[in-house]
């Protein structure tokens, strides 16, 4: 009989737990007949997703904090569906009939659509959490940059963006804190190939993203931020790097993708040569 790693046992527990408590609103707990995912899937899910928010300017602990949730939620699951049914979708739950598909300018499958994403991919709904965020101050953004603990950072995403009933606070809080334990610790200081398969990397802060890897292609987006996800490379215009290599990421600015030159990123001339070789696919 194969054994359970005790996170992921753990997390069964709490889901279960969850099912029996529930939350009352876009956060309610989820069927684990719509979750059921590997373990591998789940690690690269959470790992994706707690990198994602560092490369948009959290602390680990903050980001740590919104995963407690997620997890907690969903297990990071972006086609989860509410236990027994209920309006709860994605890895936030937000609900059908109001976050999820009816509000007016603030609901994900809007979100997606205008953009041209898949609304069930992962990155779609990290983005639209990440715009929720930013757009509408009464989501907490604010509260968990100001929070200075786990329970804190938790509690303010718990608060503000989940809006739960009976939360189950200290389920949020183990799986933060293993999320910090696990992906934290100066993790945003490495340039390399993660088991998302993306590359997440240092890189100058507010580089311009063309829209071709080309060095008079127009500005479509910037990176702000100083670590950023990058999905694939391709060849494109030889630049300041000495070399042809480019790296396409979404920006901050807006949704839209573009491209930077491998002089922007903190890459070795051994990674530019052949991304692939390290993982990072092909565009």
């Amino acid at each position: 009989m194969n054994t359970i790693p005790l996170r992921y046992a753990s997390f069964s527990l709490l889901t279960l737990l969850a099912a029996a408590s529930g939350c009352v609103t876009d956060a309610d707990s989820v069927d684990d007949t719509t979750t059921s995912t590997t373990e591998s899937a789940l690690s690269a899910n959470e790992q994706t997703a707690f990198n994602f928010f560092v490369a948009k300017g959290l602390t680990e602990m903050e980001s740590a904090g919104v995963i407690g949730n997620l997890m907690q939620e969903s297990s990071m699951n972006p086609s989860a569906v509410e236990f027994g049914g209920g309006p709860g979708r994605g890895i936030a739950q937000w609900s059908v009939g109001g976050r999820w598909d009816t509000s007016p300018g603030d609901n994900a499958t809007a979100f997606a659509s205008q953009r041209g994403l898949a609304l069930l991919a992962l990155n779609t709904q990290l983005n639209f959490i990440w715009f929720e965020l930013t757009t509408f101050s009464g989501y907490g953004l604010a509260q968990l940059r100001a929070a200075n603990t786990i329970s804190a950072a938790v509690t303010a995403f718990q608060d503000k963006f989940e809006i739960c009933g009976q939360c189950d606070s200290s389920n949020r809080i183990n799986f933060a804190s293993q999320a910090l334990s696990t992906f934290g610790a100066g993790q945003s200081d490495a340039c390399s190939v993660h088991n998302d398969h993306f590359l997440w990397c240092n890189n100058t802060a507010g580089v311009a993203m063309r829209s071709t890897p080309h060095l008079n292609a127009t500005i479509v987006n910037h990176l702000r931020t100083s670590f950023s996800f990058f999905e694939c490379w391709s060849t494109g215009d030889l630049h300041a790097g000495g070399n042809t290599t480019w790296y396409k990421t979404i920006g901050d600015d807006n949704s839209n993708l573009g491209w930077i030159p491998a002089v922007d990123l903190s890459t070795t001339s051994a990674f530019d040569s052949n991304p692939s070789a390290h993982g990072l696919p092909h565009c």
